[in-house]
């Protein structure tokens, strides 16, 4: 079996030794899509990549599938050269999910608690104390409510944040609203505030959702 992996240099080396150990009988070559290496492209039984590469599927193009190292896989399809009849692979969780909880949490946490306002008075050598704020009075909504969507929008409820989710198939999840594709709209998060604030004026059954990264 012959594996071709394609990865940013400066995680090449122990990507690299990671599959011989698991694969000692197994032939792994290192390329960036650009014939560096001395193997035939044709040989190749499995691409693994872990970035967008451009050139990647010019050279690499009888393998059986391909593997991508994250959970989304968008930089890949985009490529117009991935062949249309390769399955792409991808990680649902791989310990992905408890980090991501736990930034998110951080994230709307410090957002409930002010602390971001707190912050910028604290650079400008001020002090204002402003009103207490319910993790409720906080709506949060989570793009995407899969593997590890899901864990996340359930560590949000439970800290009492009103959620939101939303998938492109209609799912069911306690302790918050999940709509499908076409129910919403996705704005950035300096509209969403813009929309709370004109809620009366503005009421719809639509719901916009916002970035917790932004």
């Amino acid at each position: 079996m012959r594996i071709h992996i394609s990865t940013p240099i400066d995680e090449a080396t122990s990507i690299v030794a990671m599959f011989q150990a698991a694969l000692p009988e197994a032939h792994i070559a290192l390329v960036d899509g650009m014939s560096r290496d001395s193997s035939d492209p044709s040989d190749a039984d499995y691409v693994v990549t872990g970035y967008r590469n451009a050139t990647l599927f010019d050279r690499e193009r009888r393998m059986k599938a391909v593997f991508a190292f994250s959970a989304g896989v968008g930089h890949l399809l985009s490529l117009p050269n991935l062949p249309d009849d390769v399955p792409v692979i991808r990680l649902e969780d791989a310990g992905m999910a408890p980090q991501m909880v736990r930034y998110v949490l951080a994230a709307t946490l410090r957002f409930a608690q002010r602390l971001d306002i707190y912050a910028h008075q604290q650079g400008d050598r001020r002090w204002h104390r402003l009103p207490p704020r319910s993790p409720s009075e906080v709506h949060v909504g989570v793009l995407g409510i899969g593997v590890i969507g899901s864990e996340i929008a359930r560590a949000l409820a439970t800290f009492d944040f009103t959620v939101r989710g939303f998938a492109r198939h209609r799912q069911s999840i306690a302790g918050m609203r999940c709509f499908a594709d076409g129910e919403c709209d996705v704005v950035s998060t300096r509209r969403w505030r813009t929309l709370d604030q004109h809620r009366p004026r503005r009421a719809s059954r639509r719901v916009r959702f916002a970035r917790v990264d932004r």
